[in-house]
C-alpha cells in the first residue's frame, strides 16, 4: 500500500501490472464519483471546479427568473406562445415552470453545499449535470414543441449541446489523477 499520496495501490500478481492498473483505475473512478465519505478533499482540476462555479452563477439567475418571474421566463425569455382561453391556460404553464424553477434553485442550492464544503463530491455534480441535459433531450424527444408554439426557438435549446459536452469534459476533469500520482508505479510485492 503507498500512503505518500494517501491513497490505497494494491497488486495481484495473479493479473498481468497493467490488468492491476485497469482495476484501479476503475475502482479510483467509481470511489472518485461516489465517495464513501463527503469531504472538502478535492484532487481534480482546477478548471472543473471553475467551470461548476460558472455554472452555478448562470444556473442561480436562470432559476430565479423561472421561480419568481410573473411568467415564469416563459414569454419574455423562451417566447412561448401566451394561449388565449378560459381559464386562463397559461397559469398552469406558468406554475409548472415555476415548480421547474424551484428545483433549479435547489440544484444550485447543492452546488454552493457542494462547493463551499464537500468539494470531494463535484465529479458527482458533473455526473448529475449530465443527466440532467440527457433527461432534458429525452422530454423534447416525448413532448417535441413546434415552431407554431414559440415565436422563436426558447435559448435552452441552445445550451444541450454544449452543456453535454462540457459535462463529460469535466467528468473526465475532475477524476483524473493528478501527474505525480500517474506516474507512480504499482506496488509489487517483495519477492
Amino acid at each position: 500500500m503507498n500512503k505518500k499520496y494517501g491513497i490505497k495501490m494494491y497488486f495481484n500478481p495473479s493479473l498481468g501490472q497493467s490488468e492491476n492498473h485497469k482495476q484501479h483505475i476503475k475502482m479510483k473512478l467509481q470511489d472518485k464519483i461516489f465517495p464513501r465519505e463527503a469531504n472538502n478533499n478535492y484532487n481534480g482540476s482546477k478548471i472543473a471546479f471553475y467551470t461548476l462555479v460558472g455554472i452555478a452563477v448562470v444556473f442561480f439567475f436562470r432559476s430565479i427568473i423561472h421561480f419568481l418571474a410573473p411568467d415564469s421566463g416563459v414569454q419574455m425569455i423562451a417566447s412561448i406562445t401566451k394561449f388565449e382561453g378560459n381559464p386562463d391556460p397559461n397559469r398552469i404553464v406558468y406554475m409548472f415552470s415555476a415548480l421547474g424553477g424551484a428545483m433549479q434553485l435547489i440544484m444550485v442550492i447543492l452546488y454552493g453545499i457542494i462547493l463551499f464544503r464537500y468539494r470531494n463530491l463535484i465529479p458527482l455534480m458533473f455526473v448529475l449535470l449530465l443527466v440532467e441535459t440527457i433527461f432534458r433531450q429525452i422530454v423534447a424527444f416525448i413532448h417535441p414543441l413546434t415552431p407554431i408554439y414559440f415565436e422563436s426557438k426558447p435559448p435552452g435549446t441552445y445550451v444541450d449541446l454544449p452543456l453535454f459536452i462540457i459535462s463529460i469534459l469535466m467528468i473526465y476533469l475532475s477524476t483524473r489523477t493528478p501527474n505525480a500520482l500517474s506516474n507512480e508505479k504499482l506496488e509489487k510485492p517483495n519477492t
